[in-house]
């Protein structure tokens, strides 16, 4: 048996912290939306392995060992399931890696939605979740996806008016940050200006991009920003095209800017392309209703 799906990225349309738990991970408030962006998983059955799990990447970046969420996400679903068959997992990655778009997340969701559907019926969906937040907290969304309000660690999720086919563009400046720093760099931070995570989903609601834009924010921006000044600069770029939303998406360095149309989005990208770091990428993408999706 095979089975090839989509394993969509996702943005920080806001992102709040609401406090911290007795064990030290951090609560939030954060408005996710996925993409059309995506990495693609081809996962096949190996029968008679012993459970045994194959990983295998066309990015060298990317880790094929247990420490690969993906790799996690099908080891805990096969003890969970109580599947002795093996699995091959092999990731076309399109994502830029510890960009704060759920790269490895959203291939964790993709392995569990795509093994779901290789076994039907051995783990109930509230199974899966429980599975996905024991890999990590952006993983249920992504298991999830669509536009969604994700509170507590990431395990608290609700859907939200639809907010698909929005243009999307994305600058990924080349080099990794890492989510943990971030976290705790916040953490030695002064108090910072909190979101008002309801008008922003009355913003996007109304699909009022202006409203948005004065409701919106990432309280780790500041952080992330203050290591890497030159993101500031990229930021200003993308602000200097007219996009009514700029922001950083998740722990960084990703940033994004919302477009009324695809035709503003294409102009913009025309007039900073060429004013970016050589390292710099640029990734014209949409908003999307689904997480996973499987493909032909």
């Amino acid at each position: 048996m095979r089975l090839n799906v989509t394993a969509p990225a996702k943005i920080n349309i806001s992102l709040d912290i609401t406090g911290i738990r007795s064990d030290g991970f951090h609560l939030l408030s954060t408005v996710m939306q996925s993409l059309s962006l995506s990495d693609r998983l081809a996962l096949s059955v190996i029968e008679g392995s012993q459970s045994e799990i194959r990983l295998t990447c066309d990015n060298d970046q990317v880790p094929c060992d247990p420490s690969n969420t993906a790799y996690r996400a099908a080891a805990l679903f096969l003890e969970k399931a109580q599947i002795t068959a093996g699995v091959h997992i092999d990731i076309c990655k399109r994502i830029p890696i510890a960009a704060g778009l759920a790269g490895g997340s959203a291939d964790a969701a993709a392995v569990l939605f795509a093994l779901n559907h290789l076994y039907p019926g051995k783990l109930k969906m509230q199974e899966l979740m429980e599975l996905a937040i024991h890999i990590g907290a952006d993983v249920p969304f992504c298991l999830s996806g669509g536009t969604v309000l994700c509170e507590g660690i990431g395990e608290k999720l609700k859907p939200l008016s639809s907010f698909a086919d929005i243009p999307i563009l994305l600058i990924h400046p080349g080099f990794p940050v890492s989510t943990g720093w971030v976290f705790n760099a916040y953490d030695q931070m002064p108090s910072l200006s909190r979101i008002d995570t309801s008008q922003v989903i009355k913003a996007m609601k109304e699909q009022e991009l202006d409203k948005l834009s004065l409701a919106t924010g990432n309280v780790l921006e500041a952080v992330t920003f203050s290591e890497y000044p030159q993101l500031q600069d990229m930021k200003s770029l993308l602000e200097q095209t007219g996009a009514p939303v700029v922001m950083m998406s998740g722990s960084g360095p990703a940033l994004f800017a919302i477009y009324s149309s695809s035709e503003a989005r294409e102009t913009a990208k025309k007039a900073i392309e060429k004013k970016l770091p050589a390292s710099a990428r640029l990734i014209m993408t949409e908003t999307r209703d689904a997480g996973p999706v499987i493909i032909k």
